[in-house]
């Protein structure tokens, strides 16, 4: 069988005593825990009017039948006891338990029909005879069954943890309904796989095939969890939702999660399942980010289903909000590559299995659920017919399957890269395509004013007659055309290259734009034929790009920036090394790609640079401040030293050494206009640091911590020099004497004073 089955002594010792409590009808201590579904919610709790609100509108229209058992069932509920709300919940479980006895589901249904059960079958004032609960659950007896048959068995749905999540609540409360600690184990053996085998890293889990998480299911699964979580206080599912709490961090501005890195058949640019599931992560965790997105989505959206229910427990009165959306650069293992938000700006990069475009932008609106503009799709098409519409199933190839992929993660810009055999259309219940004889590569770039990339397919042997490669963008509002250029919404795009014949649209209001490449029509296509197209977006007009013509197979283009420096990006994914020398390296600063972001960074020399196979370089063409430099003080003329390869190390100064890479500093540039000072010494992973803001805070160096004010540095001018300001306060570094190796201090603004002045110089 599938999922091991793990009966651990607290899962079973909490378990017997629930199910032990709710057969009594007694209730578990009060405030015992964060989510005690035993808890009389206080009525300052905010959830509880939307509940009050759900139990008038299901009563008066005959939806949502939970709430109408809650209504009369709840103790928080101001109509409990009422007769009318009594007869409506009996009539309307009634009908949904005779409907799947005559028609079993093990998902979505069930769940509700059990929920209602279990809350009328605590309400100690319930009217009706035993008998009807045990009718009740006599009829939902099949689904419950399939429910544990669907997860030993092959279907995907066995290997979804959005599937696997809501059958472990189902399961749980099963269990404890039908006295059955077979279900119980399941459900627990359930969590536990999720929690070992499916975080991404980033707080979401991964879809079928390490698939990016997708919005809609991530809050279907945290109140699965939650709720599971409840009725058993389970350690392995406390630390789930602790974990799930770092997706916070990817809602935007207008309360949302981007949509374009989803699977392709599910990439909605919506709020999408439940709505306030970050408060389950508030409560157990203290995360005052997710309760500021729960706070957000409480007072903007309402959740009418069942599944605000769980939710209600989780509030927790004394935890205050954080600020939602921060700004960051960063690598996303939620969706497999880069992410940069700027204000209301955001680049996304995605690598991963079944995505249908490598990225996507959005400039979010100033109100809930709103868009100034985003870009959902750019890709290549390979289409059957030249009548075949945007992700056709005839046969069309565009989603990704990825084959490898590296990309860069600076202070204030991101960059990726890959390639993939592109596969036809396919969702969680089909098999895998094989692949074709077309081969996808692309790269992109983003900062925080725009984006900008370029995407090529190739064939590796002669083809079968397809109609061939078209580029395909989708975007949110319909787009207005002028030859290679549109709008669409607030954001500009831009199409570049040799390849392009004209842009068309899908036309009825559509938010298509087709990319029509020269030499395309339904033949055979030879091997080695390719076909591609770059792609800018921004908010104002789009960054330029020029394509750079390699005869080795680099791909190659420079991205030309009116106000920040340009810079050349050249990707290889050959198989084997490869020099490029179209452009001149010299006196530029090199970053190389590594794997999830990290990246290694050199002052060019020469004329010529060699890449490696799957490595992505990046050249900046100018720039004083970016880039390894030395930097000498002018009080004695010793230079800024890291005197340790660990961190919590002193930063001191030194005779000069052209050679020490603890005098060697790589200097970041950060989105908010700072800089961060990396250290070459020890791995390169230690940053110039203050202990804290006052006169005399020793400089140190400390671990790589983007989110630390103490790590950034404003570079004040101080005529062609520079004085080295924290961010925290307005203290400077100074060097108190002209003695090597005396440590570093922080002191007041003297901007005459030679110990405070540095001459940085490039390596």
């Amino acid at each position: 069988m599938k999922h091991k089955i793990k009966n651990s002594l607290q899962r079973s010792s909490i378990l017997k005593k629930i199910i032990l409590l709710v057969l009594l009808g007694c209730a578990v201590p009060v405030h015992a825990w964060i989510g005690d579904p035993s808890v009389i919610l206080s009525p300052s709790n905010p959830y509880l009017a939307q509940a009050e609100s759900n139990r008038w509108r299901s009563y008066t229209y005959g939806v949502d039948i939970f709430w109408i058992c809650w209504g009369y069932a709840a103790p928080e509920s101001t109509q409990r006891g009422n007769s009318s709300l009594y007869n409506a919940a009996i009539t309307k479980v009634n009908e949904l338990t005779s409907n799947l006895a005559a028609n079993p589901e093990p998902m979505w249904d069930v769940y509700e029909a059990l929920e209602c059960v279990y809350i009328l079958n605590r309400y100690t004032g319930y009217k009706a005879p035993s008998q009807t609960i045990t009718t009740w659950l006599n009829r939902l007896a099949a689904s419950v069954a399939e429910t544990y048959d669907l997860m030993y068995s092959s279907s995907w749905e066995a290997y979804a943890p959005n599937a696997m999540a809501q059958a472990a609540a189902i399961l749980q409360l099963a269990s404890i309904l039908y006295n059955n600690s077979t279900y119980a184990n399941t459900a627990g053996a359930l969590i536990d796989e999720i929690y070992a085998d499916y975080k991404t890293g980033g707080g979401g889990l991964y879809y079928l095939d390490q698939a990016a998480s997708i919005q809609m299911y991530y809050g279907f699964e945290l109140v699965f969890v939650g709720r599971y979580y409840q009725l058993t206080h389970d350690s392995t599912a406390e630390n789930l939702i602790k974990y799930m709490a770092g997706y916070a961090k990817d809602i935007m501005d207008n309360g949302v999660i981007e949509g374009s890195t989803a699977a392709h058949w599910k990439d909605g640019w919506a709020k999408g399942g439940p709505l306030y599931q970050f408060e389950i992560c508030a409560g157990v965790d203290h995360d005052s980010l997710a309760r500021a997105v729960a706070a957000y989505r409480e007072s903007n959206f309402a959740e009418i289903r069942v599944y605000l229910y769980p939710v209600m427990y989780f509030w927790d009165s004394s935890l205050s909000s954080g600020t939602m959306a921060p700004d960051f650069c960063r690598y996303n293992f939620n969706v497999s590559g880069p992410q940069l938000r700027y204000g209301r700006w955001q680049v996304t990069m995605c690598s991963a299995s079944r995505s249908d475009t490598g990225i996507g932008c959005v400039k979010v609106g100033t109100s809930a659920d709103s868009w100034s503009g985003y870009l959902d799709v750019a890709n290549l098409q390979i289409l059957k017919n030249s009548s075949s519409p945007p992700n056709a199933t005839d046969g069309s190839y565009y989603v990704m399957w990825p084959g490898s992929s590296t990309s860069i993660v600076a202070g204030n810009w991101i960059a990726s890269a890959g390639n993939f055999y592109p596969r036809s259309y396919f969702t969680g219940g089909t098999s895998i395509p094989a692949q074709n004889q077309w081969r996808t590569k692309q790269v992109w770039f983003g900062d925080k004013e725009g984006m900008s990339g370029y995407i090529i397919t190739k064939t590796q042997t002669s083809t079968s007659t397809v109609y061939g490669p078209r580029g395909y963008i989708n975007t949110s509002h319909s787009p207005s055309l002028n030859g290679t250029s549109f709008t669409a919404g607030e954001l500009s795009y831009k199409v570049f290259g040799p390849d392009i014949a004209s842009l068309t649209t899908s036309g009825g209001g559509s938010n298509d734009v087709w990319v029509n490449l020269t030499g395309v029509s339904s033949r055979s296509y030879p091997s080695g034929d390719d076909y591609g197209y770059g792609l800018s977006c921004r908010n104002g007009t789009p960054y330029n790009i020029i394509y750079i013509s390699q005869g080795n197979g680099l791909l190659a283009f420079t991205v030309d920036r009116p106000i920040e420096c340009d810079i050349t990006l050249v990707y290889n994914d050959t198989g084997s090394t490869q020099t490029f020398s179209s452009v001149s390296p010299s006196g530029k600063t090199i970053y190389r790609s590594g794997t999830n972001g990290v990246y290694s960074c050199q002052n060019g020399t020469g004329t010529s640079l060699t890449v490696a196979n799957n490595e992505l370089v990046a050249m900046f063409h100018s720039s004083s401040l970016i880039g390894i430099h030395f930097a000498m003080c002018k009080n004695g003329n010793q230079y800024l030293h890291n005197d340790s390869s660990s961190a919590g190390g002193r930063v001191t100064t030194y005779y000069y050494h052209s050679d020490y890479d603890s005098e060697k500093w790589d200097i970041q540039p950060m989105l908010d206009g700072t800089y961060r000072l990396r250290n070459l010494r020890g791995g390169g992973n230690l940053y110039m640091a203050t202990t804290g803001t006052g006169s005399y805070a020793p400089i140190i160096t400390a671990v790589n911590d983007e989110s630390s004010v103490l790590q950034k540095w404003a570079f004040v001018s101080s005529g062609s020099d520079y004085r080295f300001k924290t961010f925290s306060a307005n203290m400077y570094v100074n060097d108190e004497s002209n003695i090597v190796l005396d440590d570093l201090y922080l002191y007041d603004d003297r901007p005459t004073w030679n110990s405070q002045i540095w001459t940085l110089t490039r390596q």
